[in-house]
């Protein structure tokens, strides 16, 4: 093996590590041995002494076998729908649709309820244990004896195709079985789909109670579902020169809302902490786990072992050297924090620290205490990146 001491960081130091194949000499160099398949290149970090920074965790903190499996799973799964947490951002993406169930891919991965196509353009197989839509996020309730599809509040119905399939208007009454006919001030009932029960509703709307215990019954068991290319609907996207939301070619966009909440003049990423990187977190609350960090002009997203985690906006903050994160999907959506990064050249990589604080208030300044010490008080990760690879 060779080894290199590989620069220092307020918190950490770093060592890069390489092997040549077995039995054999050690590589000539960190070059050659980054494009050697039969070694191994590491890029290691230690904790600076007499500093806040632990790699030390407690048993009960350790991530359990059944979830690694679980996240190595998910890995496999190529479906860019998966970090949309609404259906109103999920079918504003090209190729997505909303399940209000859950999502089950055909190798077993659990997904969210956002899915559709892989990025090569194939279809994922995966089955939705609800309704599957791509047409819009509001529900339909049948209402009788018109037998109309009326929107309701999403949960408390079913997609407009389902309700189509079955509402019908009721049949003639001279054909029919005579039932009592209903004054102006009678009572009317409705079903609500989740229970399948009727209920008394407003006059002029709704049935009798007999009409609404016949339409009032379980749609068909859910199947697996191979998703279709959704009617292209109403997208726009952020004109950064006067920063208003403006329709875009088909297929690209998001809708109104999420456009205007990120069409805002903010200053631009830093283009230092571009790209991406994988990384360890070194506060106290560290586990044996990987994170993954991918930062673009347009957002950043991130992943815990394989798995989704978040995903948002992040760009300059007031002052050198700081950030700002607006979160968008993911536990945390809709808070905002911020951050304090710095970024050390490597031989073969860049390394950079992050402190990320409890809140959009908590802005930090240092890397020692009370930045680090995570709980309520912060995060802290390391990450490192190829500097002219991916």
């Amino acid at each position: 093996m060779i080894y290199a001491f590989d620069g220092v960081a307020p918190e950490v130091r770093y060592l890069m590590l390489a092997s040549g194949k077995p039995n054999a000499a050690a590589p000539s160099s960190f070059e050659f041995a980054l494009q050697d398949p039969s070694g191994f290149a590491l890029t290691l970090w230690e904790c600076q002494p007499g500093t806040s920074c632990v790699f030390g965790f407690k048993a009960a903190k350790r991530v359990e076998p059944k979830k690694r499996e679980v996240s190595v799973q998910r890995a496999m799964v190529n479906d860019p729908c998966m970090p949309w947490s609404t259906c109103t951002q999920c079918l504003a993406q090209k190729y997505c649709g909303w399940c209000n169930g859950s999502i089950v891919y055909k190798d077993g991965t659990p997904g969210t309820h956002c899915a559709g196509y892989g990025t090569n353009g194939s279809r994922n197989q995966f089955t939705c244990s609800g309704s599957y839509r791509t047409d819009g996020c509001d529900d339909y309730t049948c209402v009788m004896p018109e037998g109309s599809c009326q929107a309701v509040p999403m949960g408390g119905g079913e997609s407009k195709a389902t309700c189509l399939e079955h509402c019908h208007p009721a049949p003639n009454p001279s054909n029919s079985p005579v039932y009592p006919s209903a004054s102006p001030s009678a009572s009317t009932y409705i079903c609500n789909r989740t229970d399948l029960k009727c209920y008394k509703t407003t006059p002029g709307h709704g049935s009798s109670y007999e009409l609404c215990l016949q339409a009032c019954v379980k749609n068909p068991s859910p199947s697996a579902v191979s998703p279709v290319s959704p009617p292209i609907q109403k997208t726009y996207i952020c004109n950064t020169t006067n920063y208003q939301c403006e329709p875009p070619t088909p297929g690209h966009g998001s809708s109104k809302e999420v456009c205007v909440e990120n069409c805002k003049n903010r200053p631009p990423v830093p283009p230092v902490i571009l790209g991406k990187f994988r990384g360890l977190q070194i506060d106290n609350r560290y586990i044996v786990a990987e994170w993954q960090l991918d930062v673009t002009t347009a957002g950043y997203n991130m992943f815990f072992n394989g798995s989704f985690y978040q995903s948002g906006q992040m760009w300059a903050g007031s002052k050198v050297g700081h950030i700002n994160i607006k979160i968008e999907a993911g536990a945390q959506a809709g808070t905002a924090q911020k951050g304090y990064y710095t970024v050390s050249q490597g031989m073969a990589v860049e390394h950079m620290l992050i402190a990320i604080g409890s809140d959009a208030n908590d802005d930090p300044t240092g890397w020692d205490t009370p930045w680090i010490l995570g709980g309520e008080n912060g995060q802290e990760f390391v990450w490192t990146r190829f500097v002219s690879a991916e």
